[in-house]
């Protein structure tokens, strides 16, 4: 389950796992501003929550995206094993 906390602490599902948790993260996905009718890759950020939930990241800090200032963002991955 990956799941990605915004800078006001509210939490929300990347993968479909966490979608029975919590709230579906794609009212908040933004677009990608290279591709139209495209969302921007979040591809790194759910592998980078199952490499953490499965040990492989241990150590390794939160990934944090910085998010468009027009629109609210994710700010960081949370694994959840």
């Amino acid at each position: 389950m990956v799941t990605a906390t915004t800078p006001d602490g509210r939490e929300y599902a990347l993968n479909g796992t966490a979608r029975r948790d919590y709230p579906d993260v794609r009212p908040l996905w933004l677009d990608d501003p290279q591709v139209h009718g495209l969302k921007i890759n979040i591809g790194d950020a759910i592998q980078r929550g199952l490499d953490l939930c499965l040990g492989a990241g241990d150590a390794a800090p939160p990934l944090h995206v910085s998010p468009v200032a027009s629109a609210p963002g994710v700010s960081s991955t949370t694994p959840t094993p």
